[in-house]
């Protein structure tokens, strides 16, 4: 058997659901065992060119069940290019994501801060080196849900979103910079704040933190117009008050209830 014939029957092989899903478990192993997790995968499916489809995606924490969970995700992967550092994928949806980042009682960091440090090596970065990019076309969410909380300090902020639905256009990682054209986001908040539609071009980056275009309606207040918070430096807003500059142009029709902006203070 020559090499494209051997070729071929790895890909005949490989499409069979069974075979795929043994495959990424096999993966699933490898992966627990080199970063001491306790990752678990149900389905795995990947259909020609690039398509790849995972369900009952499951992380769980060292002390809380959850930490992430997706009972249904698929993507599109279009390549990673070592000389820009960057990962590209044409599309992203995700059903039923839970996301937990929660600092438990006794810690200083949250459990999913534990679980991204498994993959330090601890060695220097290169200066030279470009910093990790992610360019995705179109990110969609289905019935998410997202908390946030430190249960550590009664007087920190905590959050509880649930029935997130979110469908965001080319969104984009640079560093530690983000943007993305959000097409419509809506969610409940447990404590307070229920959005009932979001959208518009939002970005963080270097020198402001905008949204252009903006809508937003929840419901007590509704917001169209363009916003941006400037600053020299991202360390600015340790100093908000005297380092950060506001800016906007709002509809006439704009509302704001006071109750509503002391949430995110």
């Amino acid at each position: 058997m020559g090499l494209l014939g051997f070729l071929l029957l790895i890909t005949i092989v490989f499409s069979f659901t069974s075979v795929q899903t043994w495959a990424a478990k096999k993966a699933v192993d490898w992966f627990n065992n080199k970063y001491d997790s306790r990752v678990s995968l149900a389905y795995f499916k990947y259909s020609f060119p690039n398509n790849f489809t995972l369900e009952e995606l499951y992380l769980p924490g060292e002390k809380r069940d959850t930490i992430i969970y997706a009972q249904h995700l698929n993507f599109g992967f279009s390549g990673f290019y070592s000389a820009s550092n960057t990962l590209s994928a044409s599309d992203i949806s995700i059903e039923k994501l839970r996301f937990n980042w929660i600092t438990e009682e006794g810690d200083t960091t949250s459990e999913f801060q534990k679980f991204i440090k498994k993959f330090d090596s601890g060695k220097p970065r290169d200066p030279n080196a470009p910093p990790f990019q992610m360019e995705i076309g179109d990110i969609d969410i289905t019935d998410g849900m997202f908390r946030f909380e430190n249960v550590n300090c009664d007087s920190c902020s905590r959050y509880w979103v649930k029935e997130l639905n979110l469908e965001i256009d080319n969104f984009d990682l640079d560093g530690s910079y983000v943007s993305g054209d959000i097409e419509s986001f809506s969610a409940k908040e447990r404590y307070s704040l229920d959005v009932y539609h979001l959208e518009g071009e939002v970005g963080y980056l270097a020198d402001r933190l905008y949204a252009e275009n903006l809508e937003l309606k929840t419901s007590r207040s509704y917001i169209k117009g363009d916003i941006a918070l400037k600053y020299d430096s991202t360390a600015a807003f340790k100093d908000f008050i005297n380092q950060v500059s506001i800016e906007a142009e709002l509809d006439e029709d704009t509302r704001i209830e006071s109750e509503e902006i002391m949430f995110f203070a």
